[in-house]
Formats: structure tokens, C-alpha cells, sequence
């Protein structure tokens, strides 16, 4: 971790998609790391066995755009700029 977002504090709540620190890479190490806890109720817990409530799937009628908005995301991930 290269350093936290402004505001974070220990023990804070944080929201989802929340910037909450900023991954760096120092020495010889083959990356950024990163170390994600997760708690409940004071304790901690294996984030792999939280169980979710199972969400809906997707509506047809927003199929279109989600196949031309996944097409965009994948292309900014392999690097290719869509004007």
C-alpha cells in the first residue's frame, strides 16, 4: 500500500466503489499488492465464503446496451481507445 485516500481513518466505514488507498511498488517485488480484510460483527471472516443474496439477471431489454458497454470496457482494457 502506498498510501490511504484522504479521509480514511482505522475502524471507519467504507462504501462500495469508495477510493480507500493507492497500490504502489517498491524494492523487488513482482507487483502491487494489495491486503484486503474483511470483518462482520467485529470479526474477521474469509471474504470467499460470504455468502450474497443472488441477484437478478439481466433484462433483456438491457442486453444491447450492456454487450455494446462491455465491448467498450474490453477494448480500454487491451489498451485500444475508442474515440
Amino acid at each position: 500500500l502506498k498510501s490511504y485516500a484522504k479521509g480514511i481513518k482505522k475502524d471507519g466505514r467504507v462504501r462500495q466503489g469508495q477510493i480507500i488507498g493507492y497500490v504502489g511498488s517498491s524494492g523487488i517485488s513482482t507487483g502491487p499488492h494489495l491486503d484486503f480484510r474483511f470483518y462482520r460483527s467485529g470479526k474477521a471472516i474469509d471474504p470467499l465464503k460470504v455468502v450474497s443474496k443472488p441477484i437478478l439477471p439481466l433484462k433483456k431489454e438491457n442486453q444491447l446496451t450492456f454487450d455494446s458497454i462491455q465491448e467498450i470496457r474490453l477494448k480500454e482494457l487491451q489498451g485500444i481507445v475508442i474515440p
